[in-house]
């Protein structure tokens, strides 16, 4: 099978026919994050977001991830990619030299937009990261017969002594000396990961000790922090791309899945893995909603943050409000539209770290209701300023796009959220479904 993931040294360089579904999932699912500044969007974050310095526009950067998705599955060189995305952006407004104002210092300052430099950069650095994390992603599923990853240099002309030093090294697929040295490392850098079996690995003279990793201290000017960077790494590269992405994707994955099965089977999957599910989508929601937030603009998107349990499931079934599946879907509106309300009435609504950490909330709620007046499911949380409730509409239909799937969506969808009173929750309007506990 051919290396999907090696890039030759000219500018030109290719990839191997066919699309690597991992590298392509792994980009596919980056959610879109404006900055200002490269070191905005952090080491980690980078694994879960889409971010090109000085690009506020999230149509634009959304427009720009979804091309490099195009060049990595048709396997287009960079000459060709750019071709078709220059036009584009000097139509946009996203070349040569502009004034832009700092959001976080508000000093206006003469900045470089597109540039074939820039282009470059953009399209190697997300590449490769990409094929990177394809990479790990297809060694979880092979590391029983190929346990190790062999360090090999790449095509470059020249190296950094530092990743010279590291040829040659050959160590178990989950070692933590991968968690920093995962190439690639640095901007442009070729560094590549051969998995190997235990005969080639002895047949080189077996696995190698981890090398010793030394630090340097390196100061982030953005927030005036010092880091503790191994040295030979381009600060911000000191992650690993696939291990961190993980989470956040197999998370999303699963919840898109509820939509596709029966609520039973749904709500019985879901409740398996409740714990470990609930906190990785928190992450990944609380990152969209913190998005959300800082651009004021729905895009006509929803996320799956929660599913009905199978005692809710099975009362409802009992009571003739049978849904289609187990899925509680968030849309972009109804966040902004709270967001709305937690700015209009100050202390009194729900705060964008409540709504982000729905997921977590619809796991472990103090108890679920049915609303006689409204027909619809209202689940109840602690809050820091008293009780939240989450009112949920069963087969709502509501235009919006889940993933892929564009039009009007039909799901079990959040239509309001806010705080309320033990005593109107309590009241005879509401059936319990889910008993009350402290």
């Amino acid at each position: 099978m051919a290396d999907t993931t090696s890039l030759s040294d000219s500018p030109e360089f290719t990839f191997s026919p066919g699309p690597d579904r991992a590298a392509l999932d792994y980009l596919r699912a980056k959610r879109i994050q404006p900055s200002f500044d490269y070191r905005d969007v952090w080491r980690q974050e980078h694994a879960s977001a889409f971010t090109i310095a000085k690009m506020a526009e999230m149509d634009l950067l959304a427009d720009v991830r979804d091309s490099l998705a195009n060049a990595l599955e048709q396997g287009k060189p960079f000459a060709q990619w750019q071709r078709e995305i220059r036009p584009m952006l000097e139509a946009r407004g996203w070349w040569g030299v502009k004034d832009m104002t700092d959001p976080v210092t508000g000093e206006k300052h003469q900045v470089r937009l597109g540039s074939p430099r820039r282009l470059k950069i953009i399209y190697q650095t997300n590449l490769r990261t990409a094929h990177a994390a394809g990479q790990w992603a297809r060694a979880q599923r092979t590391k029983a017969t190929l346990p190790y990853f062999r360090y090999t240099l790449g095509p470059s002309v020249r190296h950094r002594p530092e990743h010279a030093a590291l040829e040659g090294t050959t160590l178990p697929v989950d070692d933590p000396f991968w968690d920093y040295y995962y190439p690639p490392t640095g901007y442009n850098c070729k560094c590549r990961l051969l998995q190997v079996g235990q005969a080639e690995a002895d047949a080189a003279g077996g696995p190698s000790p981890a090398p010793k990793i030394g630090y340097r201290d390196w100061k982030n000017k953005r927030t005036g922090q010092v880091e503790r960077v191994p040295v030979g790494i381009t600060p911000g590269f000191d992650t690993h791309p696939g291990k961190v992405a993980r989470d956040a994707y197999a998370s999303r994955l699963y919840a898109r899945n509820l939509e596709a099965v029966p609520a039973r089977l749904g709500s019985q999957a879901m409740s398996a893995q409740a714990g470990y599910l609930a906190q990785t989508m928190s992450k990944d929601v609380g990152n969209w909603v913190r998005e959300l937030q800082a651009s004021g603009q729905a895009r006509g998107e929803a996320r799956v943050v929660g599913a009905l349990s199978p005692e809710v499931v099975d009362w409802l079934e009992n009571h003739g409000h049978t849904p289609s599946n187990a899925a509680i879907v968030l849309s972009d509106h109804s966040v902004l539209h709270s967001l709305r309300d937690a700015k209009a009435q100050a202390g009194k609504t729900i705060t964008v770290d409540d709504v982000g950490s729905l997921p977590e909330s619809l796991a472990n709620p103090v108890s679920v209701l049915w609303d006689t007046r409204t027909n619809s499911l209202v689940y109840v949380s602690k809050s820091q300023r008293g009780l939240g409730k989450v009112a949920i509409r069963l087969e709502f239909k509501e235009k919006t796009s889940l993933g892929e799937n564009k039009g009007k969506l039909q799901s079990n969808v959040i239509r309001t959220m806010g705080l309320d009173k033990a005593s109107n929750l309590m009241s005879k309007r509401f059936d319990v479904i889910q008993k009350w506990r402290d």
